[in-house]
């Protein structure tokens, strides 16, 4: 969990990155508090 997106990386690119590793490579679900639309757990559906 997060409060807000820009905390994952400094630009664009350090912050898909860091979104694909917490995703993809070790697997854990992210909740963004101010960004409700890019939850990828499946609790808010």
């Amino acid at each position: 969990m997060i409060k807000s997106i820009d905390r994952l990386g400094r630009n664009y690119t350090e912050i898909l990155e860091q979104w694909r590793l917490i995703v993809e490579e070790i697997g854990a679900d992210i909740a963004v508090l101010d960004m409700p639309l890019l939850d990828t757990g499946t609790a808010g559906i």
